[in-house]
């Protein structure tokens, strides 16, 4: 009988509990960038 693994396949991370340190956290967070660029995508002029 296989064995399936639910594990989930997206990224964790760990953050800060002090709000300085979670906003910088945050900034630099490639999941967030890409929630915000989903969310709201940048005007490119071309």
């Amino acid at each position: 009988m296989p064995s399936n693994d639910y594990t989930s396949l997206v990224p964790k991370y760990t953050f800060s509990s002090i709000l300085k340190e979670q906003e910088s956290e945050l900034k630099d967070n490639s999941l967030t960038a890409r929630m915000a660029d989903t969310k709201y995508p940048r005007v490119i002029n071309s």
